[in-house]
């Protein structure tokens, strides 16, 4: 007995089983039978009970007699049997090939299969979406679907007596793709001066369009430096940059990759470098006396590149040759140029400089070496009456 309302253009109601047919340890059950006319609805107009049994490869129905002429039981003779061999296989990252044996009717019977009409959806939760094909046609490809995902699949066939059953459903996945979205929430910190750690988070599961194998991160210094990259692996999502410059502001994304390539990058981080000391000392070290005991000294900042911080002070540091103690002077920056008093007379000096950051002081200059003056004394003489000559002596010499 046909276990779902019929399509009947003629005017008799036909009864259908509402409900499942038994399995065999069921025994003999009881199931409702539903009179409509399937043109209409599948409404149950009438109503009545029999008893079912399932004997393995046949059914044994006691039926009731029925009350009116224009009442039916309806067997399945009419509606097509359900299509076989139904299997699937992906042609793309969107699309699946389906193909299926047909149905056949006796040939004494009508009712030929006029459609097959395929019901597909997203696994686990997506909506069924259907696909009508016309007979004699068995195949179909289903396009537009969803990258790298399980579809389930079932086909049924219709002649004008009504639907008949659905196939066994089957599963088949899509082919995989490249990612269609970048990881998310790429973030960084300095750990030194010369290594950055940067982590993010996977591509979202709806646009990964397949198995995720690796990262590949792009780095590089800015302005204008050139990039490099680091791929890891999945499903790590975290690597540490080393070998970077020192106090320098780094551009950094990221991308994911299938077997089928690389997905969309992401918008970069910038992240800076720790502060180092400078790796180079200040340059164009040189001085002058000002004074038999002073000396002007100057010099010019630490190239750029070498600074690795904030220069926030310099270091002259200062002795007297041969085996003078040494003394230093500290100025603060931005300021490149002191005057060294209280010195010697008539002594070479050694001078060095460094620059320091927060991080200490740096690289010191090579000596530069500047001898302090000859003190100088007046001696006035009188030569002649009311004549005074001055005469000035710059030796070492006590007057």
């Amino acid at each position: 007995m046909a276990d779902s309302c019929g399509n009947s253009r003629w005017h008799w109601y036909f009864g259908w089983l509402k409900g499942t047919h038994p399995a065999v340890a069921d025994g003999v059950v009881q199931r409702q039978v539903c009179f409509s006319r399937g043109y209409s609805t599948c409404w149950c107009t009438y109503t009545t009970y029999i008893s079912v049994r399932n004997c393995g490869t046949f059914y044994v129905y006691k039926l009731n007699r029925l009350y009116d002429c224009h009442l039916r039981y309806s067997g399945n003779a009419f509606v097509p049997s359900t299509p076989a061999d139904v299997h699937g296989h992906n042609t793309s990252s969107t699309s699946i090939f389906v193909h299926w044996r047909g149905t056949l009717l006796p040939a004494d019977q009508s009712g030929a299969t006029h459609n097959y009409t395929i019901t597909y959806k997203a696994l686990p939760d997506g909506s069924p979406q259907t696909k009508v094909v016309g007979a004699p046609t068995t195949q179909v490809i289903l396009t537009g679907l969803n990258e790298y995902t399980n579809y389930s699949i079932t086909v049924f066939a219709s002649n004008i007596y009504g639907n008949g059953k659905n196939s066994d459903s089957i599963v088949v996945i899509t082919d995989e793709s490249r990612p269609s979205a970048p990881p998310s929430n790429v973030r960084g910190h300095s750990k030194r001066s010369s290594s950055i750690f940067v982590q993010w988070s996977n591509v979202p599961a709806a646009d990964q369009n397949g198995v995720i194998l690796s990262y590949t991160v792009t780095y590089r210094a800015l302005p204008d430096g050139s990039p490099q990259t680091k791929v890891v692996s999945a499903p790590a999502t975290h690597v540490t940059l080393t070998g970077l410059n020192e106090y320098t502001n780094y551009s950094i994304t990221v991308f994911a990759s299938t077997v089928k390539g690389d997905g969309n990058v992401t918008e970069p981080a910038i992240v800076i470098t720790d502060e180092d000391k400078p790796t180079a000392p200040p340059f164009n070290v040189h001085g002058h006396i000002t004074s038999s005991t002073s000396i002007f000294v100057q010099w010019s900042n630490v190239p750029a590149a070498d600074q690795n911080g904030v220069i926030l002070s310099y270091t002259v540091t200062y002795k007297a040759l041969p085996d003078g103690s040494p003394q230093t002077k500290e100025v603060g920056a931005p300021t490149t140029q002191v005057t060294l008093i209280g010195l010697n007379e008539y002594t070479n000096y050694s001078i060095t400089v460094f620059a320091s950051t927060v991080k200490g002081g740096g690289r010191i200059s090579a000596p530069i070496f500047v001898m302090t003056g000859k003190s100088c004394k007046l001696l006035y003489l009188r030569t002649v009456p009311h004549f005074v000559t001055a005469l000035t002596f710059c030796a070492s010499l006590d007057i």
